[in-house]
């Protein structure tokens, strides 16, 4: 049987295929951080979004974006809030609530609610 060629990092021994395991691992990370980033709310674009969301303030949009992080990419990648309009985000977020099981918790619910709708089309 032919033995793996064994490397050594930080006084641990591990193989080159664990190595490129860590590696590709290590890329993934990186591209859903960007991916993430891209879908954070920018303080530049607040006058539009103060018009799709009156009262709120642009502290309840991140707010409501990091909850959102949190929450839906637990189970599904996330979508950017310009791709549905508001009604659509509506209907969307009635029917994945229960799923994220967020029933019970309105302060979340209005938070996700605000971020999506200041960012929709």
């Amino acid at each position: 049987m032919k033995e793996l060629k064994q490397e050594y990092c930080l006084g641990f021994r591990y193989n080159i295929a664990m190595k490129k395991i860590i590696v590709i691992f290590c890329v993934v990370m990186l591209a859903a951080c960007a991916a993430t980033s891209k879908l954070q709310p920018a303080e530049i674009n607040w006058p539009a979004m103060q018009q799709k969301v009156p009262g709120a303030s642009f502290e309840d949009v991140k707010k409501g974006f990091q909850l959102y992080k949190v929450n839906c990419s637990a189970c599904h990648n996330l979508y950017s809030p310009d791709k549905y309009s508001i009604n659509q985000w509506d209907k969307n977020l009635f029917e994945m609530i229960p799923k994220a099981k967020l029933n019970n918790d309105t302060v979340t619910q209005r938070l996700i609610r605000t971020y999506l709708h200041a960012g929709s089309k």
